[in-house]
């Protein structure tokens, strides 16, 4: 199990199984979804050692987008839903998340979360 190292004042609000459905090496771990960020915590053992942390201010994103499975054009983590975020860098990161995850709560508490931070 992966854990997340908390700011001062931060919480989290959701967590989810999901992976960086995008370029090699592939990160696996623990996504979190915090008051302040987003934050992938890789797993060691599932990135195959190559894992490496990403994370991202809440202010940052401009966009999110929810996919389906096999939506995305990315043949890994392709079966699993995704979310597309896209950040003020005009960067855009997909995460795909694992089946037994609920993509659905976490893009729901996401999308409240930038509401309030606007």
């Amino acid at each position: 199990m992966t854990s997340i190292e908390l700011h001062q004042g931060e919480t989290v609000l959701a967590q989810a199984k999901a992976q960086i459905a995008e370029g090699q090496p592939q990160t696996a771990g623990d996504f979190y979804l915090t008051n302040l960020r987003l934050v992938l915590v890789p797993n060691q053992f599932a990135s195959l050692g190559f894992g490496r942390l990403w994370e991202s201010d809440l202010p940052r994103i401009l966009k999110v987008e929810q996919l389906g499975h096999f939506e995305g054009g990315t043949v890994v983590g392709g079966a699993g839903k995704k979310l597309v975020v896209h950040l003020d860098d005009s960067t855009q990161h997909t995460f795909a998340f694992y089946l037994n995850s609920d993509i659905d709560a976490f893009y729901q508490e996401l999308m409240a979360q930038l509401r309030q931070s606007q």
